[in-house]
């Protein structure tokens, strides 16, 4: 063994010293490890919230009055939509035959003690065609017969379905 000195300190595979770190970022440039913050969030004004309650109350509105529109043309019947049993109807047309299908737009819910009653509603039946309310052997109001029962007024939008009222006379 021979007495030599210990080899001096390890250096990258021999071709210089090894690069030192870079400083630390001290305000002059950017720093590439810095993080990027985030751009600032845009605030929501009360003129925004407002305008977007009032558009959807627009809108509201608008749908109403198409679907009320709708309802009318269709063959909505406002006067008698509502009428149950035990209510009475005035305004229908008189002297109609066995069969005979006339249209009552007049038709209305009065009180049953009124001078104008001339019907009273012995039974409500919902969920009908207008080929099952108009057919010639109609079995819609044949459990309100006992009840007295002579005729139906009916309320059936085109190609839907709606309601019979079965009526005797007031």
């Amino acid at each position: 063994m021979t007495n030599q000195p210990p080899p001096p300190p390890a250096q990258a595979q021999g071709w210089g010293p090894a690069t030192p770190p870079p400083p630390p970022n001290q305000g002059f440039g950017p720093a590439e490890s810095a993080p990027v913050p985030a751009p600032p969030q845009k605030k929501g004004g009360a003129g925004k919230k407002i305008a977007g309650i009032g558009g959807g109350v627009v809108v509201a509105v608008i749908v109403a009055i198409v679907l009320a529109v709708l309802r009318n043309v269709l063959g909505g019947d406002d006067a008698t939509a509502e009428a149950k049993q035990g209510d009475c109807i005035a305004d229908l047309p008189s002297n109609i035959q066995e069969g005979q299908e006339v249209k009552a737009d007049n038709a209305k819910v009065v009180d049953c003690a009124s001078a104008e009653a001339k019907y009273s509603v012995v039974g409500r039946v919902d969920g009908v065609t207008a080929e099952q309310a108009s057919a010639a052997d109609s079995t819609v109001c044949n459990p309100y017969l006992e009840a007295g029962a002579e005729s139906i007024y009916y309320a059936i939008p085109a190609g839907g379905k709606g309601y019979v009222l079965c009526l005797k006379p007031a």
